[in-house]
């Protein structure tokens, strides 16, 4: 089970905790809708002793609710890959 907390959770101590494998992006917008969205300091998770920031408040409920279901979809080493592109055609 995921040691899950928020940074309002946190002790000064603990301020300096390092990043998860997503570094600064959302892990919920990279797994399901394969975009690389910058997260949001406001919206930080902590599992694990690692930092992880959200783009959003829903997406924060998902991640604290199941970390899990998005983590173990990570499995390359860091730095984090782009998704595979995706074509649109106007006209």
């Amino acid at each position: 089970m995921e040691d899950v907390r928020t940074s309002a959770d946190l002790g000064e101590e603990d301020k300096k905790l390092p990043k998860g494998h997503f570094g600064d992006y959302c892990p919920v917008t990279y797994i399901k809708d394969n975009w690389i969205v910058r997260g949001n300091q406001e919206f930080e998770v902590i599992v694990n002793g690692k930092t992880y920031w959200l783009s959003g408040e829903k997406e924060a409920e998902e991640f604290k609710f199941n970390p899990g279901k998005f983590l173990e979809h990570y499995k390359v080493s860091p730095p984090l890959q782009a998704p595979p592109p995706k074509i649109m055609i106007l006209g």
